[in-house]
């Protein structure tokens, strides 16, 4: 078949005027018809098959060479004098290190490589660190095609922790980590995604700490300390923990320990891969309407995490005795930013960009 394609010209042609737009469509069978060539140009029909039945219109014509295939095979323009090494990828799969696979299967230098992801496998990573697919240590003239028709997923970020209640310091809530990348590359590659590639959410940041100090009556301090909520995970593959809560630290600085209120925040939820993480929330008593922050959401796919929630000082007058009250609140940390769907996309040539979520870089 490879001996057909490398003398009937650019295939990739057909798949550029059929313009499939479904996976189901995309592989499904194409029929093409090669009748022969004039002063060095080739003369094709070609049509999905059912839409044009091309066997029957030409089978008295004798044509040079008559096909049937599917864009997986003719995407891929051999060019070697190799038959190419073609990894088939048909389930859940972390991590996938090209150079790695192909060299188990007993890949050779001067040897291209086409790749083919079923619709339905879910390439994925176990943390936003690395990318779901990593393609990289190849010669530069090795030939790479990948054809994707399932999801290729980074994963999200881990939620930011939330501040610390405690006086008299006020912190801010931790930034989210962020998401991960789906396609890593730093060689030449082609790819013709009919799937999904998506970058992994961001995860949420932390919510901000507060403090207030008020005096009753006969002049004694109560201090109400309160910890910010942490944030929740992205959406993405792997496991995107939440942010812990921050901790409320009851040291009794200038008060006596019975007069020290606690006030503290949830813990961030994990994202998974159907969908991110709820920030942790904030405790909702609020005395003297102050109140630590609630963490950020994790991001959907392809998305930022949210910012987390400032904290509340509330007002600077204690609304039960008319006195001054001292009081200190601090922001929320920042969502983490979203992962890309390529990440290295000045050495990839897209063929069919289909559903990609995030922005490549």
């Amino acid at each position: 078949m490879f001996e057909k394609i490398k003398n009937a010209g650019n295939w990739s042609l057909f798949f550029q005027l059929l313009k499939p737009k479904s996976v189901e469509e995309a592989f499904s069978v194409i029929m093409i018809v090669v009748l022969g060539s004039v002063g060095g140009w080739w003369f094709y029909f070609y049509g999905w098959k059912g839409d044009l039945d091309l066997m029957s219109l030409f089978e008295d014509k004798n044509p040079v060479a008559l096909y049937q295939t599917h864009p997986a095979d003719y995407i891929y323009q051999f060019t070697g004098d190799i038959d190419p090494l073609i990894l088939e990828f048909d389930k859940d799969l972390t991590n996938i290190n090209l150079s790695e696979e192909v060299q188990q299967k007993g890949w050779r230098a001067g040897q291209d490589v086409l790749v083919k992801i079923a619709s339905g496998a879910i390439i994925g990573a176990q943390s936003a660190s690395r990318a779901a697919l990593e393609i990289a240590d190849f010669p530069k003239d090795t030939k790479i095609s990948i054809v994707n028709a399932g999801e290729i997923v980074g994963a999200g970020g881990a939620g930011g922790d939330g501040a610390e209640g405690y006086y008299p310091r006020f912190s801010r809530g931790l930034k989210g980590q962020d998401g991960g990348a789906a396609v890593r590359a730093t060689v030449p590659v082609n790819i013709a995604n009919f799937g999904l590639v998506a970058g992994g959410g961001g995860g949420g940041g932390g919510g901000g700490a507060a403090w207030v100090e008020a005096d009753d009556v006969n002049g004694t301090s109560t201090r109400y300390l309160f910890s910010g909520g942490g944030g929740g995970g992205g959406q993405g593959t792997g496991v995107s923990l939440g942010g812990d809560a921050g901790k409320v630290i009851t040291e009794s600085r200038g008060v006596q320990p019975d007069k020290i209120e606690t006030y503290a925040a949830g813990h961030g939820n994990d994202g998974s891969l159907e969908k991110p993480g709820i920030g942790g929330r904030k405790n909702v008593e609020m005395p003297l309407y102050a109140a630590g922050g609630s963490g950020g959401t994790g991001g959907a796919l392809g998305k930022d995490g949210g910012k987390g929630e400032s904290a509340s000082k509330g007002g600077v007058v204690n609304s039960r005795t008319g006195r001054p009250s001292s009081a200190r609140g601090a922001y929320g940390g920042d969502g983490g930013k979203a992962g890309s769907p390529i990440d290295g996309i000045a050495y990839v040539n897209i063929l069919f960009e289909g559903t990609m979520l995030g922005s490549n870089k």
